[in-house]
Parts: C-alpha cells; sequence; structure tokens
C-alpha cells in the first residue's frame, strides 16, 4: 500500500507560489541595488557596503 499523495494541482499551486515569491526576491534585490546607485556620494559608501548581503539563499526546488 502506498503512502498518501499530494493532489497535483495542489503541486502545481505550491510550485508556483514558490517560483512567484523568488521572482519577488529577485525583484526587490536588483531594485535595492538600483536605489543604492541612486544616492549621493556621502551616502553610497555606506549603502554599497550593503549590496552583497542578502538574508535570504536560494535554491532550486525539484
Amino acid at each position: 500500500m502506498r503512502g498518501y499523495e499530494f493532489p497535483r494541482h495542489y503541486i502545481r499551486s505550491v510550485k508556483h507560489a514558490i517560483s512567484r515569491r523568488q521572482r519577488y526576491v529577485q525583484y526587490s534585490t536588483i531594485a535595492a541595488r538600483l536605489v543604492r546607485q541612486a544616492l549621493k556620494s556621502d551616502i553610497r559608501a555606506d549603502a554599497m557596503k550593503r549590496d552583497g548581503v542578502q538574508g535570504l539563499q536560494m535554491s532550486k526546488c525539484s
């Protein structure tokens, strides 16, 4: 006897939600980088230190 299997539509909706979230994180990272680059030079140095810092780690979902 096999274990419980999730319905296909549920799996598709979860994968879609994960994909949407990943696209938003990428979008917000790009937007933050552009804002930092647009700052005046005296403030830009401090902001650029945060350019490589990202609180989330992205990995491919299978």
